[in-house]
């Protein structure tokens, strides 16, 4: 840079030579460290008025576009095919996505046809709207109703979905419980059948024979007795045989043998009993077999359990359906805030277009609203000011392009960074708890419907192996241990069949749509979280489409208010100057009271070898390889060293001397 006419020289490699000298070879000394450095530029502003200016490049004249007829018609035609089409694509996801009410689905898409092909078609307005809502999809605000629906899904989806097999899976289990039950009477039943019926064969045997048991069994001492006596009288006969006689009188003794028989007179009653039953048999035999049945029941421990339980009010399935109806109208609450969910697509698209309505709005209202990008038109003003020997702006020190960015650059502006990984972050989150509901989802159908697989065939039970039990002994009681065993003996030749159709459980399969829609919302919410910073950008692109005098008027706008603070920037650095030469412009508290009270504090500063270099404009330490570029006053005795940014915007003049600044380069040039 020209020492003295503050312009780019061609030896600097700037790109433009000094206007006041013909070539390098002038007065002028060639300061490189003042020439404007990569640092002190914006990757996103890396271009200067002298870059766009070409000698052959041609003269392009404005030409006024004119409207017609035609284009006007095909413009509205267009138009209203476009709005036909955002209408029909809002009928598709309504009615076969979201599942509406097929009479709300008739009304809101008619009456959005309706308004939005013919505002598509005539007004301007609700084009740039419309075309507004694009981008505005992109948005933060966006990403996070993405979300809600995406949450929404879940909810309405697999999670509902994990309500309705939990449901289904407890029906089945009651089924199965109340199978079981069934089951185990049958199985009692086939126990106590055959004992019960040899018990009561017996008993009725006993019953109804009790008079000629009594008969034999009390006529027994009558028939001995009578039995000896007569084998007496023939052995007495065949040892006196001509006295035979003698023999008669064992028969007269035989006749206390009738003693015995008057016993006999207690079976008088036993056989009136025998016949009576005989007679009237079927009432008080049912009666006395019922009878005989409950007191053998109450002695079967396991039967009186069995009891207990038959004798409850309500099944197993009763029992399962009203803990099912209890929940539900515990989660009815619930149930309602899901419901909620049913309509989040209108809202969303309400205030997708109050989102596009309010940026227009700002836009055309206030100049300052998004005003951050440095376009084409902006350049060009800049090189139009070049080339009439004006002030430029071109390029931007990092403190004046801070905050502003080129419309297609990946850099991002501080608002833009202001979040960014932790939007990403949260998305990442948000789509991990949906993803895990997914997989819960599709595990627990799998899960009963392997289980309904394997429950479509019959269960047969069959006694691993056979026990015979050998019992003996007389009387009534080995009968009854008898009847038992036989009755184990049919437990293990026959074949329990469990029918387990009856309790098939049928899952819900999910909805497969659903999950590519909740992949798809992340998806788009990862994009937005990633890429949404950029797509914004487009909106000031759109509405420059649409209002090109508004983008002039801004771009102007934003040109003078960089241009008039570059020109007060002067101002407050001669006052910064005045106020770091009171202090001497340290940041080291001891150095800054040296400054003050040199008699006090200097010889301790001194002893302690304290010491900093520091611009004395904005008092920017010197610190390490940036000491290099740093510039010294030429004054002898003046301190004062200035960094690159401010010797440029001072004129490379020493605010305190007022003397050229010196440039600490390798030849030890002063200027």
């Amino acid at each position: 840079m020209c020492g003295w006419c503050k312009n780019i020289c061609s030896c600097c490699h700037c790109g433009l030579k000094c206007p006041s000298c013909s070539s390098c070879s002038c007065q002028c000394t060639c300061i490189p460290l003042l020439c404007p450095s990569e640092a002190d530029r914006l990757k996103v502003e890396e271009v200067t008025a002298a870059d766009y200016i070409h000698e052959k490049k041609k003269v392009v004249r404005p030409k006024i576009r004119q409207d017609t007829a035609i284009k006007a018609a095909l413009r509205s035609f267009g138009g209203f095919l476009v709005g036909l089409f955002i209408t029909t694509v809002y009928a598709f996801v309504v009615l076969f996505v979201k599942n509406y009410n097929l009479w709300f689905c008739l009304t809101t898409t008619a009456t959005l046809g309706f308004f939005l092909s013919l505002g598509m078609a005539f007004s301007i307005r609700v084009r740039v709207t419309m075309l507004l809502m694009l981008p505005q999809i992109f948005s933060g605000q966006a990403k996070v109703i993405f979300l809600f629906l995406a949450f929404g899904l879940v909810l309405q989806g697999p999670t509902a979905n994990i309500m309705e097999n939990l449901q289904r899976s407890s029906k089945s289990m009651a089924c199965g419980a109340q199978l079981a039950l069934n089951q185990t009477k049958e199985m009692a039943s086939k126990i106590t059948k055959p004992l019960m019926r040899k018990l009561i064969r017996g008993a009725w045997a006993f019953i109804a024979n009790i008079g000629d048991i009594c008969n034999d069994e009390l006529e027994r001492p009558y028939i001995k007795c009578k039995k000896h006596f007569d084998e007496a009288k023939n052995n007495c006969l065949k040892v006196m045989s001509f006295m035979g006689f003698l023999c008669n009188i064992v028969d007269w003794i035989s006749h206390l043998c009738g003693l015995a028989k008057i016993i006999v007179l207690l079976c008088i009653i036993p056989t009136y009993v025998q016949n009576f039953m005989r007679k009237n048999s079927n009432n008080p035999l049912l009666a006395a077999v019922r009878n005989f049945k409950d007191q053998f029941n109450y002695n079967m421990t396991v039967v009186h359990d069995y009891d207990v339980k038959m004798n409850s009010s309500h099944s197993y399935y009763q029992v399962a359906t009203s803990i099912v109806k209890e929940l539900k109208e515990n989660l009815e609450t619930f149930t309602e805030m899901l419901s909620m969910f049913s309509y989040s697509m209108v809202v969303v698209c309400v205030f997708t277009y109050i989102q596009a309505l309010r940026y227009r709005r700002k836009y055309l209202m206030d100049i300052n609203h998004d005003n951050i990008y440095m376009t084409r038109e902006f350049i060009e003003l800049d090189v139009m000011r070049a080339k009439q020997k004006r002030n430029t702006l071109l390029p931007l020190s990092s403190s004046e392009g801070y905050g502003f960015i080129r419309p297609g650059s990946c850099s991002l502006t501080k608002k833009e960074k202001k979040g960014y990984v932790f939007e990403i972050i949260n998305v990442f989150r948000s789509f991990l708890v949906a993803a895990l509901a997914v997989v819960v989802d599709y595990v627990f159908y799998w899960i009963l419907d392997m289980v309904s697989q394997l429950m479509k065939g019959e269960v047969i039970a069959r006694a691993p192996t056979i026990i015979s039990l050998l019992i003996n002994g007389t009387g009534y009681t080995e009968e009854i241990y008898e009847s038992i065993a036989s009755a184990f003996d049919v437990i293990q030749n026959s074949n329990i069949t469990i029918h387990t159709k009856k309790c098939t459980v049928l899952p819900s399969e999910p909805n497969y749509l659903t999950y590519l829609l909740i992949g798809f919302m992340h998806g788009l919410a990862i994009f937005i979280a990633i890429f949404g910073v950029y797509m914004q950008r487009l909106r000031r692109y759109i509405c420059a489409y649409y209002y090109p005098t508004r983008e002039r008027m801004r771009i102007c706008h934003l040109y003078n208010k960089l241009l008039t603070k570059r020109m007060y920037l002067e101002k407050s650095l001669f006052q910064s100057i005045r106020m770091n030469d009171a202090d001497k412009g340290h940041t080291n508290i001891l150095l800054i009271l040296a400054a003050k009270f040199p008699c006090l504090f200097g010889w301790l500063a001194n002893y302690l070898g304290a010491s900093e270099k520091y611009c004395m404009a904005c008092s920017q330490v010197c610190i390490g390889k940036l000491s290099e570029e740093y510039n010294s006053c030429s004054t002898f005795g003046c301190t004062a060293i200035y960094c690159p940014g401010c010797s440029k915007i001072l004129n490379n003049t020493c605010t305190i001397c007022m003397a050229p600044i010196a440039c600490n380069d390798s030849e030890d040039e002063v200027v």
